[in-house]
Parts: structure tokens; sequence; C-alpha cells
């Protein structure tokens, strides 16, 4: 009787643990899905404030010729 309880009771926490794991696991590929995106939305506007500031060069260079 005794163990059967027991046993009763790691399952119960098993299956709470294991829906915290699941739960846990959809946040953290949200996050990574976000920090993801955001690393390319950071590389694209550094691409295009380098090219802003070639373009500006570029402008210099013609007008002293």
């Amino acid at each position: 009787m005794f163990l059967s309880l027991v046993l009763s009771a790691f399952t119960t926490e098993f299956a709470d643990l294991l829906t915290a794991k699941k739960e846990a696991y959809a946040e953290l590929k949200k996050v990574r899905d976000e920090l993801r995106a955001l690393t390319v939305h950071k590389a694209n506007c550094e691409e295009l404030r380098d090219l802003e500031e070639r373009e500006k060069r570029k402008e210099k260079e013609h007008g002293r010729e």
C-alpha cells in the first residue's frame, strides 16, 4: 500500500515536471526565434549604415575631383 502511494506521488511529480519542461522549452524556442530575427535586423541595419557611409565617401571623393 505504502509503495503504491509513493509510486503514485512520484508519477504525479514526474508528470508535473514534464509539463513544466515542455512549457519551458516552448518559451526557449520562442525566445531563440526572436533572437534570430533581431540578429538579422541588426545585421541589416549595420549593412545599411555601412552602405550610407560608403556612399557619402564616394560623394566626397567625386567632389574633390
